[in-house]
């Protein structure tokens, strides 16, 4: 193509577009445009904006799972440092002889772990789920043991604040465990003196089967002792005839003399 068909050209480009007025230098594109080119990038847009939702999911419920642990860990710990308080409260009213021992037992409480208090989470069930069953036994089995340590200090604590609280006079009633201290001195009383065997299968029995159980003891007792006042009973009132009839057979003879 010669220079001259080139500038021709170009001459009826600029008068093709005389009608129109171009934009500035680094103006922004009119909406209809970017529509026009956006359309053809809104699939990828929209398939990372779903991977950027799911991220921020998983980023909330794992941020909301640390949160849990950690008002799971502070709680833990603030009844732990109120329990050394306690304790040491205890310590400072109490006698001189049981000083020493009591400060033995804070020393050995003080070092005791906290007890975990977070029940089980929807990730570790996950993974309880994923695992498999030797690993599943053994998640289960450390998570008694959890609970049985918790449970006994939840105990421990209680106990001790009930006893404070008695000692102080804040506390009109006798700590629990005193009552079923006490408690079970009468049962296992009641247990000798009636020849009964409770202790092997109580938690098998309900609450009827155990008075049954109680009654037919009580029964083997206290019938032949029944049986015996009767047989007394009835030998008295023999005694008592026999009486009457040599009283009235002497005033037969004393009359016919």
């Amino acid at each position: 193509m010669s220079t001259e068909e080139l500038s021709a050209s170009d001459s009826e480009a600029v008068f093709a577009g005389a009608g129109e007025r171009w934009a500035p230098v680094g103006a922004v594109a009119s909406p209809e445009s970017e529509s026009g080119s956006g359309s053809a990038g809104q699939p990828r847009q929209r398939g990372s904006s779903s991977a950027t939702d799911e991220e921020m999911a998983a980023k909330l419920r794992k941020m909301e799972d640390e949160q849990d642990l950690l008002n799971s860990s502070l709680l833990a710990l603030t009844s732990h440092f109120a329990q050394v308080q306690f304790r040491l409260k205890q310590i400072v009213h109490a006698q001189s002889e049981e000083k020493e021992r009591m400060l033995a037992e804070l020393e050995e409480f003080a070092f005791r772990g906290c007890p975990h208090v977070v029940g089980c989470r929807a990730q570790d069930a996950k993974q309880l789920e994923n695992s498999s069953e030797r690993e599943k036994r053994e998640r289960l089995e450390a998570q008694r043991e959890k609970q049985k340590d918790l449970i006994f200090q939840l105990k421990t604590q209680l106990d001790d604040l009930e006893r404070f609280a008695y000692q102080e006079g804040s506390y009109d009633s006798l700590p629990q465990s005193v009552v079923m201290e006490r408690q079970k001195v009468i049962i296992d009383e009641l247990i000798k003196k009636l020849d009964v065997n409770l202790n092997e299968d109580i938690g098998n029995l309900t609450p009827e089967e155990l008075r049954q159980r109680v009654d037919a003891a009580i029964a083997q007792i206290v019938n032949p002792a029944r049986v015996k006042e009767q047989l007394v009973e009835q030998l008295k009132t023999q005694i008592r005839d026999l009486e009457m009839f040599i009283n009235f057979i002497q005033g037969t003879q004393t009359c016919t003399v």
